[in-house]
């Protein structure tokens, strides 16, 4: 009788070494894929600063945030502003300063909380101006002056004493900014993802390695710009009524990126006309070293450009300060 040799023949183990090398293989992918969410995490990814819809202003900063990205430090109050918690009346012998604009006064978040100029006005004004100093700052990237506008419209002016419209290169002929919680380019949510690699991708490489999908559906031609630049006039037209029926002062002042150096020839002509104080910095800024103060994406100024514009603001304050009446425009 003849025995089944085939039996007795060792089984072969190398689909149980091929299994366990991908076990090991799966184990290794997830370890670091924990490993880069959890470093994501520690600089602030995953937990983005949020904004909600605003019916009169598009969007405002989420009230009551205190969070910390990039190493900096990110804080609003029960209004949506960047600033301190302030009573609704200021008290006796304070200058209170209302800041209203966009991502330039905002400062984004890779500039710590402390370092944003309004706050450095706050801590070094009082000793020009020899009386405490209250800022408030409201601001949030993106916004158009429609929409500051709009924010002021539905708010009031807070019992300041001084209004400061802060526009940038960009502001004369941008059309009102819609809510768009999931725009790439604001990097901001109205929610936070679940995880920080979801952020990271969105609103970090995603854009990098896909550009064509951040880009703009439309280019506005120059007739469209200054249509545009028209209604934002207009816009004004109404801030300044508000300012003066409340007997606020409002001044303006004009902030450039080194590499948009023009001066803003309707804007300067509306304050002109309207004797509103204006200090337009873009014959200083265009000096300035972009590499130096401005952040990683160019469009920004970084912690020393907060400084430099401080600086430039506190040197020149006499121009817009209501005791002096001065509505000079600065000059170089």
């Amino acid at each position: 009788m003849e025995t089944d040799q085939t039996s007795s023949k060792p089984r072969s183990s190398r689909p149980r070494k091929w299994t366990g090398r991908v076990l090991i293989g799966l184990a290794v992918i997830v370890v670091a894929i924990g490993a880069f969410e959890l470093a994501l995490r520690c600089i602030g990814l995953g937990k983005p600063v949020l904004i909600q819809r605003d019916q009169a202003a598009g969007y405002i900063l989420e009230p009551n945030q205190n969070l910390t990205r990039f190493g900096k430090h990110i804080r609003t109050n029960s209004l949506g502003m960047r600033s301190d918690e302030l009573p609704a009346s200021k008290s006796a012998g304070v200058f209170r300063l209302l800041i209203v604009g966009d991502s330039y006064a905002y400062g984004t978040t890779r500039v710590d909380q402390s370092q944003i100029f309004a706050e450095l006005l706050q801590r070094e004004l009082p000793q020009q101006i020899h009386r405490d100093v209250e800022v408030l700052n409201a601001s949030a990237g993106g916004w158009a002056i429609s929409n500051e506008v709009g924010y002021v419209r539905s708010r009031g002016l807070f019992d300041a004493d001084m209004v400061l419209l802060v526009l940038n290169q960009g502001d004369p002929t941008q059309e009102f900014e819609q809510y768009y919680p999931n725009d790439s380019l604001s990097y901001t949510l109205d929610h936070h993802p679940v995880f920080a690699l979801q952020e990271f991708w969105d609103h970090y490489l995603s854009p990098k390695l896909f550009p064509e999908t951040v880009a703009p559906s439309h280019i506005a031609t120059p007739s469209e710009e200054q249509q545009t630049e028209t209604q934002n006039l207009g816009y004004l037209d109404e801030l300044l009524k508000m300012t003066r029926t409340a007997k606020t002062p409002l001044a303006v002042v004009y902030i450039s990126i080194p590499t948009s150096p023009e001066s803003p020839t309707r804007l300067i002509a509306w304050c002109a006309d309207n004797h509103v104080p204006m200090i337009d910095l873009a014959p200083v800024t265009q000096h300035w070293p972009a590499a130096e103060v401005l952040n990683p994406d160019q469009a920004h100024f970084n912690t020393k450009g907060n400084r430099r514009i401080a600086d430039q603001l506190e040197k020149t304050w006499p121009i817009v300060m209501p005791s002096t009446g001065n509505s000079a425009q600065f000059a170089n």
